[in-house]
């Protein structure tokens, strides 16, 4: 235990323990100090202990404080471990899903334990066994239920230690993908070209989508759509100007032919950077006169969510020769690209000096996707690149995610979207 001070100055400090099985080495001293707190197992005897280490000082504010120390001892009984210690699952299709469930004894003596299901959609392999063992959960709800579904999986053996593990279960199966519209982001020198892909996600077939993309065509121009070969023969994909010099992306269907509901790469935008070194979002409070709606098939007008795009124009370029490296004055989290995509993205970012970071993947409630690095990395650039794996060894649906940087007490944050 660590003896801080969060404020100024120094103190000297004492402790004492509520109960005769700890010892405190030592049981006195200045802020800063380590105290070690250690169990005599044999002075406490097999069972729950619970006893609180008091630590004063009359020379500091917040006096006292206290660390509450919480002792199990088996003595000579199995005791039940089970791992995970929670069932956590966001799936479109729970049917296809099975979690395998490890039973392990960390006491002594041999576990005899059954299991018991607290919901008719839970279940397992296997109800009873003896020893150290796995069992395999499974979920039987429809891909078309969308919600969240709890349920507790209990581990019972009478003769343990601990009697009974019980197991959270959540099965979350997501709604329906809204109409969603994303354009992609991407980075290149000043007057060079690039593609930057648009793709849409629609819930009802559509005879129209209009997408306003840049109104200042000074700093990236959107020179043409060069048409996706997903998109049926009837579907008229282009770009268009409004009086102003804005350009917008309009899809349009014949009124009996609507594009059916699914997921679509509607193209790529052949963009054309300026000479000024400068960041272009595309999409988001692009056109003024020009907003982004769609037309479904029998005429309602709908508003579909916007990924918007964004364009870096500027990053250093390679040169001949190699003259010493220059580090980046903070942290960079850059876009990924391709992005959207469909297979394998690419998250590039700078650190200005050696760090221990990790970047991690989420999903838009929140929940881990993937840890994708972790470690010490040195300063300068790094790319990390993401297959769509998630770590529970299946493939993610498809969907916008976020992706988190952290280094130290900084944070970076960055979204991607995955089209399959």
């Amino acid at each position: 235990v660590v003896i801080g001070n969060d404020g100024s100055g120094v103190f000297s400090w004492s402790a004492s323990a509520a109960a005769v099985w700890l010892r405190l080495e030592p049981s006195q001293g200045m802020d800063g100090d380590t105290m070690w707190v250690t169990a005599d197992v044999d002075a406490a005897g097999a069972g729950d202990h619970v006893a609180a280490v008091e630590v004063v000082s009359t020379d500091a504010l917040g006096s006292p404080d206290s660390v509450i120390v919480v002792l199990q001892v088996v003595d000579d009984l199995p005791y039940l471990l089970v791992s995970p210690d929670s069932i956590d699952l966001w799936t479109e299709s729970p049917a296809g899903d099975t979690v395998v469930v490890r039973i392990r004894n960390a006491g002594v003596g041999m576990l005899s334990w059954h299991v018991l299901p607290a919901a008719q959609w839970l279940h397992v392999d296997r109800t009873a066994g003896e020893g150290e063992d796995s069992i395999l959960v499974t979920f039987t709800l429809p891909a078309d239920s969308a919600g969240v579904y709890r349920s507790v999986l209990d581990i019972v053996d009478s003769g343990s230690f601990n009697v009974k593990v019980s197991l959270p279960v959540k099965v979350e199966i997501p709604a329906v993908a809204a109409d969603t519209v994303a354009i992609g982001s991407t980075v290149l020198p000043p007057g060079s070209v690039a593609d930057v892909p648009v793709s849409v996600v629609l819930s009802t077939g559509i005879s129209r989508l209009v997408v306003p993309l840049v109104s200042d065509t000074t700093a990236l121009r959107v020179d043409s759509l060069v048409r996706s070969a997903e998109l049926p023969a009837y579907v008229t994909a282009g770009l268009a100007a409004t009086a102003d010099g804005g350009i917008y992306l309009e899809i349009t269907c014949p009124a009996d032919t609507p594009l059916p509901a699914g997921e679509y790469t509607l193209g790529g935008l052949l963009v054309a950077a300026g000479p000024v070194d400068t960041v272009v979002e595309l999409g988001r409070n692009a056109v003024d006169s020009v907003e982004l709606v769609l037309v479904s098939s029998d005429g309602t007008v709908r508003r579909p969510a916007l990924v918007p795009g964004e364009v870096q124009v500027g990053l250093p370029t390679d040169v001949d020769e190699d003259p010493p490296a220059l580090l980046p004055d903070e942290i960079a989290l850059h876009p990924n690209y391709p992005n959207p995509f469909n297979t394998v993205t690419t998250i590039p970012f700078e650190l200005p000096q050696g760090s221990v970071i990790r970047l991690e993947l989420f999903n838009i409630l929140g929940q881990r996707v993937a840890l994708l690095a972790e470690g010490f990395y040195p300063g300068g650039g790094h790319t990390v690149q993401w297959d769509g794996m998630m770590e529970s060894g299946r493939t993610a649906p498809s969907g916008i995610y976020f992706y988190r940087l952290r280094a130290g007490e900084v944070s970076r944050v960055g979204k991607m979207v995955l089209l399959k």
